[in-house]
């Protein structure tokens, strides 16, 4: 009787044991990949970028400027933005599967990687996070690609911001938006480097001269005023997150109004469509 109620007890703890077993990175990620969503997600998101593509290069008479893989870095971007990782992690292995050069291939695993972060998956985050650093630095992709890094720069940004490296994101949209030539990234950017530097309230104002003088939606002067009083508050850590946000911020804001991105999730199905705008 002593022996079965043991042998009972000890098969009631192995299984026990085995239940509680948190699942690894890798489980979590193959068990996402095989959902009924990210499944469906991914064939609509493989389906519209081919198609977008085209109606770009129709609309502004430049051919071969874009590749499969940018369009899905740019969806992804505004995906991890909205805090919508999962449909990220889709684009991102899209975005790796379509890579035609080594700017592609950094795009995707910069998108993965932020992407992973957003998901607290730390150690695949950072596998991805050095496999775009090196691909950077073995490609010397900033003389390579010089004149079209715009997506790098952005991409870098966002991975920088998830990996709560303020100096970092600050310098990579510093470079993106002298790229661009915008004078309103240049205003963010401007914002941005006076907060790192230390400059808080002349930040600040630009930040508010931004705030009124662009055309923006009253859900992004929410945020906006968020992030604003976030950085004003006294409190260090939430200062050094606010900070962070307007990196964030700075991305999507971009994003949105890009005419590639506007022209892919038009092909989205609504309830998809509708999150992202």
């Amino acid at each position: 009787m002593l022996i079965h109620i043991l042998t009972i007890t000890i098969a009631a703890s192995l299984f026990t044991g085995c239940a509680s077993a948190p699942k690894t990175e890798q489980e979590q990620f193959r068990e996402l990949r095989s959902s009924l969503k990210y499944k469906s997600y991914r064939k609509v998101a493989k389906e519209t970028v081919g198609p977008s593509i085209k109606l770009y290069e129709k609309s502004t008479g430049k051919k071969g400027d874009v590749t499969e893989a940018q369009v899905h870095t740019l969806i992804g971007l505004a995906w991890i933005a909205i805090n919508k990782p999962n449909y990220a992690l889709a684009n991102g292995r899209l975005a790796q599967k379509n890579a035609r050069n080594e700017k592609d291939q950094y795009l995707a695993a910069a998108l993965l990687a932020a992407s992973m972060y957003s998901k607290k998956w730390y150690k695949m985050a950072s596998d991805e996070s050095t496999r775009a650093e090196t691909i950077i630095t073995n490609h010397n992709l900033s003389q390579r690609y010089k004149n079209s890094l715009q997506l790098v720069y952005l991409a870098s940004t966002m991975l920088a911001v998830k990996e709560k490296d303020f100096n970092q994101a600050a310098v990579s949209f510093s470079n993106f938006s002298e790229i661009t030539g915008r004078e309103d990234l240049a205003e963010l950017s401007g914002a941005i480097s006076s907060i790192k530097a230390g400059n808080v309230e002349y930040g600040i104002r630009i930040l508010k001269r931004f705030r009124e003088s662009r055309n923006l939606s009253s859900k992004d002067k929410d945020y906006l005023n968020k992030l604003i009083d976030g950085v004003l508050s006294g409190d260090t850590n939430k200062s050094a997150l606010s900070a962070l946000g307007l990196a964030h911020f700075a991305t999507f804001y971009y994003i949105e109004t890009h005419p590639l991105f506007i022209l892919a999730t038009e092909k989205l199905p609504g309830p998809i469509r509708k999150q992202l705008r």
